[in-house]
Parts: structure tokens; C-alpha cells; sequence
């Protein structure tokens, strides 16, 4: 069975049918798992040779497998000649929205191996959801144990200290957190109150900073 997306935002990410959606976002996430070794170092190549990751023909296979499952709208042009440019440009910006969910994905993937299971000398369950990664298991603890991988450990949690901002809106992002601020401000309406700067205090940069309820002035 293959599912249709029927809309996509400007960055790729596909918006409707929402449960659509969240399959495209599951399914990148599955697709590494299933077929990247965890004892891969990085998603994208840096600039030490020794150090492993993604090539783009992995990439390029990671994608083809992830429309397997998924068919896109096209486009609707005025002029057929545009039809074909459109279609690439769909696929292009679908495509690499897909392969930055994937690389977090993977990264995720890792890091809670290690959280939850390195750092805690836990052995996995090889015969009950994680039989894939059985062979790289050994290679993949040697690694995070070293010190080299404590060293860029102690380097990230330095740099993650420095944030000022933090994003706590779980996996559905803005557009899942939409639906929820406008109906807080629906209600504030109703309610005969007028919430402060409605354009501004309900705009895109406003919502970067503010995750719950608007702020509000007196009746």
C-alpha cells in the first residue's frame, strides 16, 4: 500500500493527510534503523578520513525505499512545459526533508542506545526487537567507552549548556503545536478578551519563543 500525500510545505515536509504524515516521519526513522549500523560515527562526511558515515549512495537507497510507500501531488502548472520542472522541484525539496528527518533520526537512534543502555551497562534484548544490530553491538560499546567518544561527549554537553533557547515542543513541531494556539486564542476571543499584539504575539517569531498560552491584557 502506498500513501498520498496530498500537501507540502515550502522546506519538504509533508503536511496532509496528517496521519500521512506521521507515517512519512516514522517510516524515515524505521528505514535507518533497519539499515544503517549503529557503529556508522556521522551522517554527514567530516573532514577526518577515518572517521565512518552515510555515503550517498546509502542516501540515495534510503530515499528510494522510503517512496516505496509514499506517493506525492503533483503540482498543478498553467503551462505544461513547467510540469516536468515542478515535479523536480517537489521531489527535491520532499527529499531532502526526508534525509534531514533521517539524520536525526539516526543520531536519536544512538544516543538513546547509549543513554540507556551503555552508560547503564545494560546488554540488550538481541531476541526481542533488537536481533538487526546484534553483530555491531560490541563495536558500537567499545567506541562509546573510548575516550575519544567521552571526549566529544563532555565537548557536546558543554556546548548544549550554552543554549539559551530549547525546543519542547516534541516531534510535531510548529505545525503540530498550531491547532492548540489558535484555539487558545479562539477561546480568549470568545471570552471578549483581546490578547496582546495579536500579530505579533501569534506570529511565527513570537511562537519561537512563547509554547503555551498567549499573554494577555485586561478586559
Amino acid at each position: 500500500m502506498r500513501y498520498r500525500i496530498e500537501e507540502v510545505g515550502p522546506d519538504g515536509e509533508p503536511l496532509a493527510p496528517d496521519d500521512v504524515k506521521k507515517k512519512f516521519v516514522k517510516a524515515c526513522g524505521t528505514l535507518v534503523r533497519d539499515n544503517i549500523p549503529i557503529t556508522i560515527r556521522e551522517w554527514m562526511q567530516l573532514k577526518d578520513p577515518t572517521i565512518s558515515f552515510v555515503c550517498d549512495t546509502m542516501k540515495y537507497r534510503l530515499w528510494n525505499m522510503l517512496m516505496h510507500n509514499f506517493l506525492l501531488r503533483m503540482p498543478e502548472v498553467d503551462n505544461p512545459a513547467q510540469e516536468a520542472a515542478a515535479r523536480l522541484d517537489l521531489e527535491a525539496r520532499v527529499k531532502k526533508f526526508a534525509l534531514i528527518k533521517m539524520a536525526e533520526k539516526f543520531k536519536n537512534w544512538k544516543k538513546n542506545l547509549y543513554l540507556k543502555f551503555v552508560k547503564l551497562d545494560k546488554t540488550l534484548d538481541f531476541e526481542h526487537g533488537y536481533g538487526k544490530i546484534r553483530e555491531q553491538w560490541d563495536d558500537f560499546v567499545a567506541y562509546k567507552k573510548s575516550e575519544h567518544a567521552q571526549q566529544r561527549s563532555e565537548i557536546n554537553q558543554t556546548n548544549a549548556a550554552k543554549k539559551i533557547y530549547h525546543h519542547k515542543m516534541g516531534p510535531a513541531g510548529y505545525a503540530g503545536c498550531m491547532p492548540r494556539w489558535e484555539a487558545i486564542e479562539a477561546k480568549y476571543f470568545d471570552a471578549g478578551i483581546t490578547p496582546t499584539s495579536t500579530k505579533q504575539a501569534f506570529g511565527f517569531e513570537q511562537r519561537q519563543r512563547h509554547e503555551h498560552e498567549p499573554v494577555v491584557l485586561a478586559q
